[in-house]
Protein backbone atom coordinates (compact mmCIF):
# COMPACT_ATOMS: atom_id res chain seq x y z
CA UNK A 1 0.00 0.00 0.00
CA UNK A 2 1.55 3.58 -1.12
CA UNK A 3 2.18 5.80 1.69
CA UNK A 4 0.02 9.09 1.80
CA UNK A 5 3.05 11.96 2.02
CA UNK A 6 2.60 14.69 4.12
CA UNK A 7 3.40 18.54 3.75
CA UNK A 8 4.30 20.42 6.58
CA UNK A 9 3.09 24.03 7.18
CA UNK A 10 5.20 26.15 9.45
CA UNK A 11 3.62 28.83 10.69
CA UNK A 12 4.92 32.77 11.28
CA UNK A 13 3.18 35.61 12.43
CA UNK A 14 3.08 39.06 10.75
CA UNK A 15 2.55 42.77 11.94
CA UNK A 16 1.94 45.87 10.51
CA UNK A 17 3.25 48.97 11.96
CA UNK A 18 2.85 53.24 10.90
CA UNK A 19 6.23 54.34 10.21
CA UNK A 20 5.65 56.79 12.16
CA UNK A 21 3.00 59.39 13.47
CA UNK A 22 3.36 62.11 11.19
CA UNK A 23 1.22 60.39 8.40
CA UNK A 24 1.57 62.38 5.02
CA UNK A 25 -0.66 60.12 2.98
CA UNK A 26 -4.27 60.70 1.64
CA UNK A 27 -6.31 57.79 0.25
CA UNK A 28 -9.96 59.35 -0.13
CA UNK A 29 -11.61 55.56 -1.14
CA UNK A 30 -10.30 54.39 2.22
CA UNK A 31 -10.73 57.59 3.89
CA UNK A 32 -6.82 57.69 5.49
CA UNK A 33 -5.72 60.90 6.08
CA UNK A 34 -3.92 60.47 9.81
CA UNK A 35 -3.01 57.83 11.89
CA UNK A 36 -5.96 56.31 13.36
CA UNK A 37 -7.67 55.42 9.82
CA UNK A 38 -4.17 54.18 8.77
CA UNK A 39 -3.81 51.80 11.36
CA UNK A 40 -7.60 50.86 10.77
CA UNK A 41 -7.25 50.05 7.25
CA UNK A 42 -3.60 48.82 7.08
CA UNK A 43 -4.65 45.42 6.50
CA UNK A 44 -6.83 46.35 3.47
CA UNK A 45 -4.16 47.91 1.87
CA UNK A 46 -1.74 44.89 2.33
CA UNK A 47 -4.51 43.26 0.38
CA UNK A 48 -4.30 45.43 -2.27
CA UNK A 49 -0.74 44.57 -2.55
CA UNK A 50 -0.95 41.03 -2.20
CA UNK A 51 -3.81 40.75 -5.14
CA UNK A 52 -1.75 43.21 -7.26
CA UNK A 53 -0.59 41.44 -10.39
CA UNK A 54 2.53 42.89 -11.01
CA UNK A 55 3.68 42.08 -7.40
CA UNK A 56 7.15 40.52 -7.74
CA UNK A 57 9.83 38.63 -4.98
CA UNK A 58 13.68 39.79 -4.65
CA UNK A 59 15.66 36.88 -3.44
CA UNK A 60 19.31 38.09 -2.34
CA UNK A 61 20.85 35.51 -4.88
CA UNK A 62 18.44 33.61 -6.70
CA UNK A 63 15.66 34.37 -8.98
CA UNK A 64 12.17 34.20 -7.31
CA UNK A 65 8.76 33.75 -9.07
CA UNK A 66 5.70 34.26 -6.92
CA UNK A 67 2.16 33.69 -7.86
CA UNK A 68 -1.41 34.40 -6.27
CA UNK A 69 -3.45 31.05 -6.68
CA UNK A 70 -6.57 31.38 -4.87
CA UNK A 71 -8.33 34.13 -2.36
CA UNK A 72 -11.55 33.76 -0.29
CA UNK A 73 -12.44 36.32 2.51
CA UNK A 74 -9.27 37.45 4.09
CA UNK A 75 -7.28 34.16 2.56
CA UNK A 76 -4.59 34.23 0.50
CA UNK A 77 -2.52 30.78 -1.65
CA UNK A 78 0.17 31.57 -3.01
CA UNK A 79 3.14 29.45 -5.28
CA UNK A 80 6.37 30.85 -4.91
CA UNK A 81 9.19 29.13 -7.03
CA UNK A 82 13.26 29.89 -6.89
CA UNK A 83 15.22 29.31 -9.30
CA UNK A 84 17.64 26.27 -8.69
CA UNK A 85 19.71 25.33 -12.03
CA UNK A 86 20.23 21.48 -12.65
CA UNK A 87 22.89 19.74 -14.08
CA UNK A 88 22.08 16.58 -16.36
CA UNK A 89 23.71 13.65 -18.31
CA UNK A 90 22.27 13.82 -21.77
CA UNK A 91 22.16 10.72 -24.12
CA UNK A 92 25.22 11.55 -26.19
CA UNK A 93 27.46 11.57 -23.16
CA UNK A 94 27.40 15.44 -21.79
CA UNK A 95 26.19 17.78 -19.63
CA UNK A 96 23.35 19.69 -19.87
CA UNK A 97 22.48 22.89 -17.76
CA UNK A 98 18.28 23.13 -17.16
CA UNK A 99 16.86 26.17 -15.32
CA UNK A 100 14.63 24.19 -12.33
CA UNK A 101 11.98 26.10 -9.89
CA UNK A 102 11.40 24.19 -7.15
CA UNK A 103 8.26 25.57 -5.03
CA UNK A 104 6.15 26.17 -2.03
CA UNK A 105 2.82 26.91 -1.32
CA UNK A 106 2.24 29.65 1.34
CA UNK A 107 -1.16 30.84 2.78
CA UNK A 108 -1.56 34.13 4.30
CA UNK A 109 -4.77 35.17 6.77
CA UNK A 110 -4.75 39.10 6.47
CA UNK A 111 -7.64 38.48 9.23
CA UNK A 112 -6.41 41.47 12.05
CA UNK A 113 -6.66 39.33 14.57
CA UNK A 114 -5.14 36.63 13.25
CA UNK A 115 -2.15 37.98 10.42
CA UNK A 116 -0.55 34.47 10.17
CA UNK A 117 1.34 32.99 7.15
CA UNK A 118 1.71 29.26 6.91
CA UNK A 119 4.77 28.56 4.78
CA UNK A 120 5.38 24.97 3.14
CA UNK A 121 8.66 23.03 4.33
CA UNK A 122 10.15 21.89 1.14
CA UNK A 123 14.35 21.93 1.40
CA UNK A 124 14.53 21.69 -2.12
CA UNK A 125 13.17 25.08 -2.69
CA UNK A 126 14.78 26.53 0.78
CA UNK A 127 17.40 25.50 3.35
CA UNK A 128 14.79 27.12 6.30
CA UNK A 129 11.79 28.08 5.64
CA UNK A 130 12.43 31.64 7.47
CA UNK A 131 14.53 31.97 4.11
CA UNK A 132 10.98 32.76 2.26
CA UNK A 133 9.73 34.45 5.62
CA UNK A 134 12.83 37.21 5.07
CA UNK A 135 12.16 36.94 1.04
CA UNK A 136 8.52 38.28 2.10
CA UNK A 137 9.27 40.34 4.29
CA UNK A 138 11.80 42.88 2.68
CA UNK A 139 9.41 42.57 -0.45
CA UNK A 140 6.46 43.30 0.51
CA UNK A 141 7.86 45.77 2.83
CA UNK A 142 9.00 48.04 -0.73
CA UNK A 143 5.45 48.20 -1.41
CA UNK A 144 4.27 48.70 1.98
CA UNK A 145 6.43 51.60 2.12
CA UNK A 146 4.17 53.85 -0.24
CA UNK A 147 1.33 53.63 2.46
CA UNK A 148 3.83 54.51 5.50
CA UNK A 149 3.33 50.90 6.85
CA UNK A 150 6.28 48.47 8.12
CA UNK A 151 6.03 44.33 8.50
CA UNK A 152 7.61 42.26 10.39
CA UNK A 153 7.27 38.56 10.18
CA UNK A 154 8.44 36.44 13.18
CA UNK A 155 7.84 32.48 13.58
CA UNK A 156 5.56 31.20 15.97
CA UNK A 157 6.67 28.39 18.53
CA UNK A 158 5.61 26.45 21.79
CA UNK A 159 6.56 28.34 24.92
CA UNK A 160 7.67 25.38 26.38
CA UNK A 161 10.45 25.58 23.69
CA UNK A 162 11.78 27.94 26.25
CA UNK A 163 11.59 26.13 29.41
CA UNK A 164 12.89 22.95 27.76
CA UNK A 165 16.20 25.36 27.13
CA UNK A 166 16.30 26.67 30.40
CA UNK A 167 15.47 23.51 32.24
CA UNK A 168 18.94 22.35 30.20
CA UNK A 169 21.13 25.00 30.78
CA UNK A 170 19.50 26.33 34.29
CA UNK A 171 22.87 27.39 35.99
CA UNK A 172 24.95 28.07 33.13
CA UNK A 173 22.50 31.09 31.57
CA UNK A 174 24.32 34.45 31.72
CA UNK A 175 22.28 36.95 29.27
CA UNK A 176 18.40 36.92 28.44
CA UNK A 177 17.34 39.21 25.20
CA UNK A 178 14.02 40.02 24.02
CA UNK A 179 13.69 42.14 20.66
CA UNK A 180 9.97 42.89 21.37
CA UNK A 181 8.14 44.06 17.77
CA UNK A 182 5.46 46.59 19.17
CA UNK A 183 1.82 44.82 19.48
CA UNK A 184 -0.95 45.34 16.85
CA UNK A 185 -2.90 42.48 18.01
CA UNK A 186 -4.54 42.65 21.58
CA UNK A 187 -5.25 39.17 21.19
CA UNK A 188 -1.34 38.00 21.40
CA UNK A 189 -0.25 41.16 23.42
CA UNK A 190 -2.80 41.17 26.69
CA UNK A 191 -0.56 39.86 29.18
CA UNK A 192 2.35 42.43 27.91
CA UNK A 193 3.25 45.36 30.88
CA UNK A 194 0.66 48.19 29.34
CA UNK A 195 3.52 50.50 30.17
CA UNK A 196 5.90 48.81 28.12
CA UNK A 197 3.38 49.47 25.06
CA UNK A 198 2.56 52.77 25.87
CA UNK A 199 5.95 53.77 25.71
CA UNK A 200 6.92 51.84 22.81
CA UNK A 201 3.83 53.92 21.01
CA UNK A 202 4.75 57.26 22.41
CA UNK A 203 8.70 56.84 21.25
CA UNK A 204 7.42 55.29 17.82
CA UNK A 205 9.71 52.32 18.76
CA UNK A 206 8.84 49.52 16.45
CA UNK A 207 11.20 46.93 18.18
CA UNK A 208 12.20 47.32 22.03
CA UNK A 209 15.02 45.23 23.19
CA UNK A 210 14.59 44.45 27.01
CA UNK A 211 17.91 42.51 28.54
CA UNK A 212 18.54 40.92 31.34
CA UNK A 213 22.60 40.31 32.20
CA UNK A 214 23.96 38.45 35.15
CA UNK A 215 27.44 39.15 36.69
CA UNK A 216 30.40 36.96 34.87
CA UNK A 217 30.79 34.72 37.92
CA UNK A 218 27.16 34.02 38.47
CA UNK A 219 23.90 33.09 36.46
CA UNK A 220 20.32 34.19 35.94
CA UNK A 221 17.70 32.73 37.98
CA UNK A 222 14.55 32.53 35.56
CA UNK A 223 11.46 30.77 37.10
CA UNK A 224 7.61 30.29 35.94
CA UNK A 225 6.60 32.09 38.17
CA UNK A 226 7.82 35.95 37.66
CA UNK A 227 4.64 37.04 35.60
CA UNK A 228 6.13 39.97 34.01
CA UNK A 229 9.36 37.28 32.85
CA UNK A 230 6.38 35.28 31.59
CA UNK A 231 3.66 37.55 29.78
CA UNK A 232 7.53 38.58 28.09
CA UNK A 233 8.09 34.87 26.94
CA UNK A 234 4.37 34.55 26.46
CA UNK A 235 4.86 37.30 23.35
CA UNK A 236 7.59 36.35 21.57
CA UNK A 237 6.12 32.77 21.31
CA UNK A 238 3.46 33.85 19.36
CA UNK A 239 5.13 35.79 17.17
CA UNK A 240 5.90 39.06 18.98
CA UNK A 241 9.50 39.06 18.43
CA UNK A 242 12.78 36.55 18.62
CA UNK A 243 14.25 35.88 22.49
CA UNK A 244 17.74 34.72 22.75
CA UNK A 245 20.19 33.35 25.14
CA UNK A 246 24.05 33.46 26.15
CA UNK A 247 24.88 30.22 27.83
CA UNK A 248 28.27 29.74 29.63
CA UNK A 249 30.41 27.74 27.74
CA UNK A 250 28.77 28.03 24.52
CA UNK A 251 30.32 30.37 21.71
CA UNK A 252 27.15 31.14 20.13
CA UNK A 253 23.75 32.46 21.39
CA UNK A 254 20.46 29.91 21.49
CA UNK A 255 17.44 30.91 19.53
CA UNK A 256 13.78 29.84 20.12
CA UNK A 257 12.56 30.57 17.13
CA UNK A 258 14.37 27.41 15.66
CA UNK A 259 11.58 25.07 16.35
CA UNK A 260 8.78 26.62 14.33
CA UNK A 261 5.04 25.10 15.32
CA UNK A 262 3.81 23.33 12.27
CA UNK A 263 0.15 21.88 10.70
CA UNK A 264 0.72 18.49 8.87
CA UNK A 265 -1.51 17.89 6.60
CA UNK A 266 -2.06 14.73 3.94
CA UNK A 267 -0.99 15.11 0.50
CA UNK A 268 -4.57 14.10 -0.83
CA UNK A 269 -6.19 17.25 1.40
CA UNK A 270 -2.89 19.71 1.08
CA UNK A 271 -3.28 19.22 -3.40
CA UNK A 272 -7.06 18.89 -3.03
CA UNK A 273 -9.42 21.56 -3.60
CA UNK A 274 -7.97 25.23 -1.86
CA UNK A 275 -11.79 25.84 0.11
CA UNK A 276 -11.12 22.14 1.56
CA UNK A 277 -7.84 23.03 2.97
CA UNK A 278 -8.59 26.43 4.14
CA UNK A 279 -11.40 24.73 6.18
CA UNK A 280 -9.16 22.24 7.41
CA UNK A 281 -6.64 25.40 8.69
CA UNK A 282 -9.86 27.36 9.72
CA UNK A 283 -10.49 23.88 11.98
CA UNK A 284 -6.89 24.62 13.66
CA UNK A 285 -7.65 28.20 14.03
CA UNK A 286 -5.37 29.37 11.22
Amino acid sequence: MKKIKEYHLELFRFQLLPIDKNIQLSLIDLEINDYDSLVKHKNILLERILTNENIKLQGKKSQVVFRLEYQSDTYFIFRIGVKRNLIRNTSDFKKEEIENYPNIQVIINTDPKIQTIGIERNYKAFGHTETASHILENSLLNYLQKYHLAIYIEPIYQEREFWNIIEKYQERIQKLSFDLIRPNLSNISIKIDKQIKRMQLETNSHKTKIEFESNKDSNLSIEKDNEQLESLIDYASKGGGPISLKVKGLSRRIKTSKSTETYTINELDYNGPKDKLLKILKGFGF
